[in-house]
């Protein structure tokens, strides 16, 4: 049992997931309150679902290793902490990991007295188009500029089953996709000039968002983003030699110096077309417990201070 890896939640990213981890010819077993999904685990993966949740399974003194997190937003951070509690060492935490960066500064003062491993699940960092642009940026270039679209659609939201909490803190349950692939590119800020106006019934503290600032690495950067505007998710970088672009996340395109004309670059896309993009390599990886392109719950506070302030929350 100890080599089994136990996916808690049972909704759409365990699926992902346990499509993963089949094709990996991993063992797992999947644990949720209800028993709902249990035909449907164990007719496509031949997989086990516990139902009853989390603290009621722990009761029972099994040993858990390895944990991948998929539960809603709400219960990341409580279902990580029991789990450290517990005696889990490996633990991969569905971002943003929480609401809320008091749970975030727990889970890394328990993780740290147990230790034990526990990283955010940003699988954009493990998107063929992203891989493929960190290695096509060489050492003779430097990263000089870069600008962010993170509009949100917000008709979707307003009608998701997300919570209220989950909603008017979009910028930590959403956005942080695109604001960690930033700062994994570029690194995190050093200097940063929030600007925000207008709410939305879901979300009170803005709907347009535009600032800039400068980065660890000496990057310039701009960012904008209008939930209640037409927009698509983009990361533009600019180097010393060329422009790269990468919308939708999924592609990467080019437009060399002194040239107008953007072109696709070639990717080998195939585990991003088979399994939800970045998943797979995001996976195997953390399983290997190869963790250097991951994010840390170190790095997630630190993250977590910038998207505060461009949010305007308040905790």
């Amino acid at each position: 049992m100890k080599d089994i890896i136990w996916i808690i939640g049972g909704g759409y990213m365990a699926k992902e997931y346990a499509k993963v981890l089949k094709s990996q010819n991993k063992k797992f077993i999947v644990i949720d309150k209800t028993n709902k999904e249990a035909k449907f685990f164990k007719d496509e993966y031949g997989a086990e679902l516990l139902s009853g949740g989390l603290e009621n399974i722990l009761k029972t003194k099994v040993k858990i290793k390895t944990a991948i997190i998929t539960t809603t937003i709400d219960m990341l951070s409580k279902c990580c902490i029991e789990l450290l509690k517990h005696g889990t060492n490996n633990i991969l935490l569905e971002k943003p990991g929480s609401l809320n960066i008091n749970d975030l500064k727990k889970i890394k003062m328990i993780s740290k007295k147990k230790n034990a491993n526990v990283h955010i699940a940003y699988n954009r960092r493990f998107y063929q188009s992203v891989i493929k642009l960190k290695q096509s940026i060489n050492k003779n270039e430097k990263i000089t500029g870069c600008f962010v679209d993170f509009t949100e659609r917000s008709e979707l939201i307003n009608k998701s089953k997300l919570s209220k909490e989950a909603k008017e803190k979009m910028i930590y349950s959403n956005s942080s996709h695109m604001f960690d692939l930033f700062f994994y590119l570029c690194g995190h800020p050093k200097k940063l000039s929030p600007y925000n106006k207008g709410k939305i019934d879901w979300h009170p503290t803005g709907s347009v968002f535009s600032g800039s600032g400068l980065t660890i690495n000496n990057t310039l950067f701009s960012y904008f983003a209008d939930w209640g505007s037409a927009g698509r998710w983009k990361i533009d970088i600019r180097t010393n030699k060329r422009n790269f672009i990468l919308q939708p996340i999924e592609e990467l395109k080019l437009m060399q110096k002194k040239s107008f004309e953007i072109v696709n670059c070639n990717i080998n896309s195939k585990l991003d077309i088979m399994f939800k993009p970045g998943l797979y390599l995001q996976t195997k990886l953390f399983l290997r417990k190869k963790f250097s392109n991951f994010c840390t719950i170190d790095y997630q506070i630190k993250s977590f201070k910038y998207l505060k302030k461009i949010g305007s929350y308040n905790e």
